[in-house]
């Protein structure tokens, strides 16, 4: 729907891998590191949603970068600590410069 696949080397799409394998399941983040030969250490997974986004990447042992827009949809505290992002930041345009750190 956002047209970007031209950005991304892999994408996965949990919806064909079945409802049960939806966030916060680990599944879709390990076929990605996988089809990229990435190690977990060295990869990071940015998203917006603190309830359900980072439990599987963070258990995995990813970095993680919440997305804290003002007017962002998702308001939530994570509910348990390994559902809480590593990092956060106010808008994607900083996301560069977060990067750079790891």
């Amino acid at each position: 729907a956002l047209g970007i696949e031209r950005y991304f080397r892999a994408i996965v799409y949990t919806e064909e891998l079945g409802r049960e394998h939806w966030k916060p399941s680990p599944l879709g983040f390990q076929r990605l590191l996988e089809t990229l030969h990435a190690r977990p250490a060295e990869s990071v997974y940015v998203a917006d949603n603190e309830t359900k986004d980072f439990i599987a990447p963070n258990r995995l042992g990813m970095t993680t970068i919440q997305v804290r827009r003002p007017n962002r949809l998702h308001r939530e505290p994570a509910p348990s600590p390994d559902a809480a992002p590593k990092r956060t930041i106010d808008t994607i345009g900083s996301l560069a410069r977060v990067l750079v750190e790891f």
